[in-house]
């Protein structure tokens, strides 16, 4: 019987400890980035300012929220999982420049060679077929930490 109570009181233990250690890396995962120009993400246009891009859902990482300072601009997307064989060695984020639209594709942190891809959206996919300019790809740093800037 006392085994049986030790092993409920040690189950319950363990789960408390493994709530706070999620909590902790959720906290930890949000990226804070200032971006400069207006752009596009699924098929939302948010305009260029400081936001914050986090795991939308918290048994998902498959899905973020990307959401403006003033939290009145917010939008969930759909992310793939990246990998790179060069480790970042800081956190930013990369942009699809086509014409004048930009479309944020990749996002990565510092120390992690796997990351998130934004699937190309139908506007984004139609730009190209027709584009009278290059592609380009641009990045926008947030620092060393991980965590932003």
């Amino acid at each position: 019987m006392k085994a049986q109570i030790l092993r409920i009181i040690f189950t319950f233990g363990l789960f408390g400890l493994l709530t706070v250690a999620t909590a902790n890396a959720q906290i930890e995962s949000v990226i804070k980035a200032d971006i400069p120009f207006d752009f596009i993400v699924g098929d939302q246009v948010l305009p260029a300012g400081d936001y914050t891009i986090e795991r939308g859902m918290t048994n998902d990482p498959g899905v973020l929220l990307i959401r403006g300072k003033d939290n009145a601009t917010s939008v969930f997307v759909g992310a793939d999982t990246a990998y790179t064989r060069k480790v970042p060695t800081d956190t930013y984020l990369t942009f699809d420049k086509v014409e004048n639209k930009y479309f944020l594709r990749d996002i990565w942190r510092t120390g992690q060679d796997v990351g998130r891809e934004i699937p190309k959206s139908r506007e984004e996919r139609h730009l190209e077929r027709g584009e009278s300019e290059l592609t380009q790809t641009v990045k926008i740093h947030m620092g060393t930490t991980g965590h932003g800037s």
